[in-house]
C-alpha cells in the first residue's frame, strides 16, 4: 500500500486469521509494505484505537510514512489512554522494519513494537514513549531481537504531561525481553522537555531479560535520567535476567541539576548494576551515579 491518507476514522489494522482459528504458520499475513501513507486522527468512541494496527503478519515494512494525533479526539472527549497508539505491533508479528517515518503526537507510544523489529531513521515528535521494543506486560516466548538506530526523538514527556496529568510522561526509548542473539540501540539523539522523571532510555525486566544489548554513540539531552529501570525500587533487579550488556561512547547531559530524579544511571536497589558494563560515557551536570 502506497501513498494513500486515512484520517478521522477509526484506525486501520492489517492481520492474520482470528486468535479462534487454529495457530498455524499460514495463517499469518506476510510481507506487507506500506509506505509514504499519511494517517491521521484516528479515534473511537467505543474501545480502543490505534493509528496502524499490526497482528499476525510475518515480514512488514513502515517507510516514509506520517503517522500523527492517532487515538484519541479531545474535541469530542475521547482522552488519551495508555492502551492507543500511533503504530501498534503484537508479539505474533515477525520481521519488521519500521524506516524513515515521521511519529507524532500518539495517544501514547509512537511505535509499540513487541516483536523482533528493526526502528531507525525516525523522527519522533511528543510522544510518550516514542520508541518501543520488547516491552509490554505479555512478553513474547523466547525473547526479542532487533536494533533502534539513527532515530531522532523530541519532546518525549511535554504531551503526556498535558494530556493525563502525569508529570512524568514516559522515557524516549524502551527495550525489554531481549535474547541471546541482542540488540542495538545506537546513534539516536533523544531530546527531552524538562520533566521531573524518568529517563531517555528505559530498560525492563521481565521475559527472558536482557542479554548482549549494546547501547552506543547515543547523544541524550534535557531527560533528569539516562539509564533507568521499569518499576518499583527494591524489586525489579531481582527479577532481571542480565549478561554481556554494554553501555559505550554516550553523551548524557542533565536538564536541571535540581530536579527530583538527578542521576546518570539508576540500578535501584544493587550497587551495581550486575551483567552491564559501562565504558567512556560522558555524562555532565550530575550529582552522583547510583
Amino acid at each position: 500500500m502506497e501513498d494513500c491518507r486515512f484520517q478521522y476514522v477509526s484506525g486501520a489494522a492489517i492481520q492474520g486469521l482470528s486468535p479462534s482459528a487454529p495457530r498455524l504458520p499460514e495463517e499469518a499475513v506476510r510481507n506487507v509494505r506500506i509506505r509514504r501513507c499519511v494517517v491521521d486522527h484516528s479515534w473511537s468512541t467505543s474501545g480502543h484505537c490505534q493509528g496502524l494496527f499490526f497482528n499476525k503478519v510475518d515480514g512488514l515494512l513502515l517507510e516514509e510514512n506520517v503517522l500523527d494525533h492517532n487515538g484519541y479526539c479531545v474535541e469530542t472527549g475521547d482522552l488519551p489512554t495508555w492502551f492507543n497508539h500511533n503504530v501498534y505491533i503484537t508479539i505474533e508479528c515477525d520481521r519488521v522494519v519500521a524506516r524513515g517515518n515521521i511519529v507524532a503526537r500518539g495517544s501514547t507510544t509512537g511505535i509499540y513494537c513487541r516483536t523482533n523489529g528493526i526502528l531507525e531513521n525516525n523522527l519522533c515528535l511528543d510522544n510518550s514513549p516514542s520508541l518501543n521494543l520488547g516491552r509490554i506486560g505479555k512478553f513474547r516466548p523466547g525473547g526479542v531481537t532487533g536494533r533502534v538506530a539513527d532515530n531522532v526523538i523530541i519532546d518525549g514527556l511535554s504531551r503526556q504531561s498535558a494530556r493525563q496529568g502525569d508529570v512524568g510522561g514516559g522515557p524516549g526509548i524502551e527495550v525489554a525481553n531481549v535474547n541471546m542473539a541482542g540488540a542495538v540501540v545506537e546513534r539516536n539523539i533523544v531530546i527531552g522537555s524538562g520533566a521531573e522523571r524518568h529517563a531517555a532510555f528505559t530498560l525492563s525486566s521481565g521475559g527472558v531479560g536482557l542479554h548482549n544489548v549494546t547501547v552506543r554513540d547515543n547523544i541524550s539531552y534535557g531527560w533528569p535520567g539516562f539509564i533507568g529501570w521499569i518499576g518499583e525500587p527494591g524489586t525489579e533487579l531481582e527479577k532481571l535476567k542480565l549478561s554481556d550488556n554494554l553501555v559505550k561512547d554516550n553523551v548524557f547531559q542533565l536538564h536541571d541539576p535540581q530536579a527530583e530524579a538527578k542521576w546518570a544511571v539508576r540500578t535501584r536497589d544493587t550497587a551495581d548494576a550486575g551483567g552491564f558494563t559501562f565504558s567512556g560515557n560522558l555524562y555532565s551536570r550530575l550529582s552522583t551515579i547510583r
